[in-house]
């Protein structure tokens, strides 16, 4: 198979990385390539480029996954349901969108022991990643979600300078992100009204807001769990078969070697 990443920066991934450890592990064979597509405009051209050059299937990441929705000849009921996709399958001659981060999200509060029932939640950020996180936490029976964006206003959004204190705080912008990791999306004080602190970055693994954050002595996670189950999800969309939690579980220690 011939498979990729899209993306408008692609310098912090590691999702080749954990796509080649699957082959490792499977015996399934495949290559996986990084492919920048700097500017929006040029989004759906190389998309279909992309298609006519022999790939399979495609992982999409920050900004294109909800972009890509609108080029896709079939849309799954999750990435429909959520309004982002971030994965693609190419089937005779269609582009099929699905998202695999909505099962990636939910391993990682599975693992991290996170108990969402009744709790209030806030999100950082209003774009694919944040519409997967908020369906997660809804299905989960969270007690109220507020999505808190610098770009966005009006019903369900509040700004940064009135986020208030909280159960969990879940940070989906790329801000503290390799290589720029001196970046922290809230201040120290805003920080501290949370108990729980999630952040989908994986690169680095420990970013400021999570640094400041176990300083409170919040319950904190990180990216890399969600990175490599959603990653195994798209590996069954692209071949049509199932994979065990015991492969994600096998995955996600082999990278710990690498989120430092």
């Amino acid at each position: 198979m011939k498979l990729g990443l899209i993306g408008a920066r692609l310098g912090h991934s590691y999702s080749r990385i954990i796509h080649d450890i699957f082959h490792q592990l499977t015996g399934l064979e495949s290559s996986y390539d990084l492919i920048e597509i700097p500017e929006s405009r040029n989004l759906e051209r190389r998309v279909r480029e992309l298609m006519e050059e022999g790939y399979d299937g495609l992982n999409v990441t920050i900004p294109y996954k909800v972009d890509i929705l609108q080029m896709a000849g079939f849309v799954s009921e999750e990435a429909a349901g959520i309004g982002a996709a971030n994965t693609i399958l190419y089937e005779n001659g269609v582009i099929r969108a699905f998202n695999t981060d909505y099962f990636g999200f939910a391993k990682t509060l599975e693992i991290s022991g996170i108990d969402v029932k009744g709790n209030n939640f806030t999100i950082l950020g209003s774009g694919g990643s944040s519409r997967s996180v908020s369906a997660v936490l809804e299905d989960m029976g969270a007690d109220e979600i507020k999505i808190a964006s610098r770009s966005r206003t009006g019903n369900g959004f509040v700004d940064y300078n009135h986020i208030g204190e909280g159960y969990g705080l879940v940070n989906t912008t790329p801000v503290g992100m390799f290589p720029e990791t001196d970046g922290c999306p809230l201040d120290d004080r805003a920080i501290a009204g949370f108990k729980v602190v999630i952040d989908i970055i994986y690169n680095p693994s420990r970013t400021l807001l999570l640094e400041k954050a176990e300083r409170n002595g919040s319950i904190t996670a990180n990216g890399m769990m969600m990175l490599v189950a959603q990653a195994v999800k798209a590996q069954e969309i692209w071949r049509s078969r199932t994979f065990s939690n015991e492969l994600i579980t096998e995955i996600y220690k082999r990278m710990e070697g690498y989120n430092v």
